[in-house]
């Protein structure tokens, strides 16, 4: 019979078994008692002081010998014991039966349980050790009084290793735990045995530290502590294995990561070239601009009979190479997306355009002339013709083209617009080249600048023009061939930066200065 000291060093022992428990002593363990289960049905065997009932006693005695009887003759001798079934002894007379218990409980000599139907025999053996044997005990309580483990468990537990008498002294403290009514008449209903009988568990508090849990335990057939419960488990060292389990899986990850880079590498260091490649084949037309033509060479062309053809001629040189680059592009790949900022919708008959270097060649080159010395296009028709070039007095008109009378204009083509009401006369002539225009070339004849919003001071309009020419040095290839001054208007002062040789490439360039912040806009002029 084990004794409250010893089973106090066996529970110990089972505790620091697991390393990951937190380390305890026998002062960590109280409460030591025992726990009476109720449970019914089972084998069908007596119990122990059922199989040691008397036999009952007949109802009366049997009947006295006549004495007038004969006296019985003689007979060949009896049949040797065993040979002859008729002489077997009568059968004992029923014993008291009493309530019935599990297979390891009963005494020897108890029926075999029954078996499970055959359609619960294909399971696996873990999962038909959750299934009540058929027939067998059945658990009476429902109470959950240790909050680890649930009363379903714990009757598992139970019929397994459970005692059928009172371990332990005599004076140890004993818990029963009540019967649920339910369950009773439940297991009534099925016919599970007669009376109720108690499965006895041992039980034992443990404290270690903050932690505390209770176990249940019991001995088996051969003395060893059969424990059910947690152990109170040590913060520490779960840290310690998360980190280990951690590292263990994350390092073989990281290294198979690092060989699919590597393997990797290669081909993005093959495909590198080829994409230079192609990048340098799509920025050789917008780097093949003609440079700015000079008031020398245009003298010379006037001068020349032969100017308009070979004018003609070099203007077509450059577009040469870009048609062939584009012919190779389309041979080699799909046509590149267009990414130009798109300030207005995009026209069906814009869809196939050539990029902006490609078709402005040939205006790009009076547009980068000095605006001081720009020509219009009568002097280089005349110059063309043979003719002397015109008088400063008929260039005066050309001369006084500028932003700021284009601006005037707009608004009092606007002011009329409100005076008569027709609004549709002020979209045709005021707002129809920024609207129609977005994306066009400016017309014959025309240029475009960039014009800042009106301001109230003139210092306000001139720090609006030094940033925009800070900014253009940073967008335009040439920034010295454009011009820049302030100018008062009806709505206040403005600064004006130009000239651009077609309105989309003003507009690429206000879109860029749109996003740094400057709310500029393109004008015809």
């Amino acid at each position: 019979m084990p004794t409250m000291d010893g089973l106090a060093e066996q529970v110990v022992a089972w505790h620091n078994r697991n390393p990951l428990a937190k380390r305890i002593s026998i002062y960590d363990v109280h409460t030591i008692g025992v726990v009476a289960l109720p449970f019914v049905g089972g084998s069908a065997s007596p119990r122990p002081q059922a199989a040691q009932a008397l036999q009952r006693e007949p109802v009366m005695d049997p009947l006295p010998a006549e004495p007038d009887a004969p006296a019985p003759e003689a007979q060949d001798a009896p049949p040797e014991p065993g040979t002859d079934a008729s002489a077997a002894p009568p059968p004992a007379p029923a014993l008291d039966a009493g309530p019935t218990l599990p297979a390891h409980l009963a005494p020897a000599g108890a029926g075999t349980p029954k078996a499970l139907p055959a359609w619960l025999r294909w399971l696996p053996a873990p999962l038909r050790a959750w299934l009540p044997e058929p027939g067998g005990a059945q658990r009476l309580f429902s109470e959950r009084f240790i909050s680890q483990l649930s009363p379903r468990r714990i009757a598992r537990f139970a019929l397994k290793h459970g005692h059928r008498e009172q371990p332990g002294e005599a004076d140890w403290p004993q818990r029963a735990i009540a019967i649920d009514e339910g369950l009773m008449s439940k297991a009534a209903r099925r016919g599970l045995g007669s009376w109720p009988y108690e499965i006895y568990l041992m039980s034992a508090g443990v404290d270690a530290g903050a932690s505390r849990t209770r176990i249940l335990m019991a001995y088996d057939a051969d003395y060893r502590l059969k424990v059910l419960g947690r152990r109170c488990l040590n913060p520490l060292a779960l840290a310690v294995l998360a980190a280990l389990l951690l590292l263990f899986v994350g390092a073989p990850s990281m290294w198979l990561m690092g060989r699919q880079q590597a393997k990797e590498a290669p081909a993005a260091a093959a495909s590198a070239p080829a994409a230079s490649a192609a990048a340098s084949v799509v920025a050789a037309p917008a780097g093949s601009a003609p440079p700015p033509a000079t008031p020398a060479s245009a003298a010379s062309v006037a001068a020349s009979p032969a100017a308009p053809a070979s004018a003609a001629a070099s203007e077509a040189l450059p577009a040469e190479p870009a048609a062939s680059i584009g012919m190779v592009i389309g041979e080699s790949s799909e046509p590149a997306p267009d990414i130009r900022p798109q300030l207005v919708p995009r026209r069906a008959d814009q869809a196939d355009r050539p990029p902006l270097r490609s078709t402005s060649a040939a205006a790009s080159a009076p547009a980068k002339t000095a605006p001081s010395e720009a020509q219009p296009p009568a002097r280089t028709e005349a110059a063309a013709e043979g003719k002397s070039p015109p008088s400063r007095a008929a260039a005066s008109p050309a001369a006084g083209r500028s932003p700021e009378r284009a601006l005037n204009e707009e608004a009092q083509e606007r002011s009329r617009a409100r005076a008569t009401g027709s609004a549709g006369s002020t979209g045709a002539t005021g707002s129809a080249g920024e609207s129609s225009g977005g994306k066009m070339a400016a017309p014959s004849g025309k240029q475009v600048a960039l014009v800042s919003p009106a301001s109230a001071s003139k210092a306000e309009a001139e720090a609006a023009l030094e940033r925009m020419r800070s900014l253009l040095g940073e967008t335009v290839r040439d920034p010295s061939s454009l011009q820049g001054y302030v100018f008062q208007t009806h709505e206040g002062w403005r600064a004006a930066v130009w000239p651009f040789p077609s309105r989309e490439e003003a507009q690429l360039v206000n879109a860029i200065l749109v996003a740094r912040g400057l709310r500029t806009r393109a004008v015809d002029f």
